[in-house]
């Protein structure tokens, strides 16, 4: 397997407040911006700003579909389980929300029993990476976690506003995947691998 790599774009959108500040504002400029006294040497510095800004929103998406794709993904490869990749996991949802997601179940579409497989970035420091998992019925409903329920040492329970989740207790940050994105991603994929043979049980069930 290839090594895990992350885009040196998105190495300094983490690690330097400044960049990630600039970033933020240009991406918000894609759609022509009314702003004043512009001229021709102000509009192409711009351009070439807003260009380099979509280019490190790119990179980040690229970068947390490769970590769904490295936990999840993998661990999928060797359950029988179908996945179906939401409409509204989109651009800028995972760039604005710091998450990315599929949801997984036997059948051929989400009108049965389902699961929502997530990775989420913490908005704050240190950006803890987790993986967090979500349960529906065939009504698209959220459903709990049975209280008898043996999750794997690796999870927890969590709930949130009276919504429950199972959730990853390894504690990555961004900057373990900077400093090295392989050995921070041993965790993740443990994790996935612990608990999406239990995913496949309790679809079956």
């Amino acid at each position: 397997m290839l090594p895990f790599e992350i885009h040196e774009s998105v190495q300094a959108y983490f690690q330097e407040a400044d960049t990630r500040a600039v970033v933020d504002a240009l991406v918000t400029m894609i759609n022509d911006p009314d702003l004043p006294d512009m001229d021709r040497s102000k509009l192409t510095d711009l351009s070439e700003g807003v260009m380099l800004a979509c280019q490190v929103r790119s990179d980040f998406v690229e970068f947390m579909a490769d970590i769904w794709k490295n936990t999840f993904g993998a661990a999928l490869e060797k359950i029988d389980l179908n996945e179906f990749f939401p409409e509204n996991c989109t651009i800028s949802e995972v760039w604005k929300e710091w998450h990315f997601w599929s949801y997984v179940t036997r059948g051929d579409d989400l009108e049965r029993s389902h699961f929502d497989l997530t990775v989420d970035i913490d908005s704050k420091r240190p950006y803890e990476v987790t993986l967090r998992i979500w349960r529906y019925n065939d009504d698209d409903e959220l459903q709990t976690f049975s209280s008898r329920l043996k999750v794997p040492d690796c999870w927890q329970r969590i709930t949130d506003e009276g919504e429950q989740r199972l959730e990853s207790t390894a504690k990555v940050t961004m900057e373990s995947f900077i400093d090295n994105p392989d050995e921070a991603l041993k965790p993740l994929k443990l994790a996935a691998s612990a608990i999406v043979p239990l995913i496949a049980k309790l679809l079956a069930d």
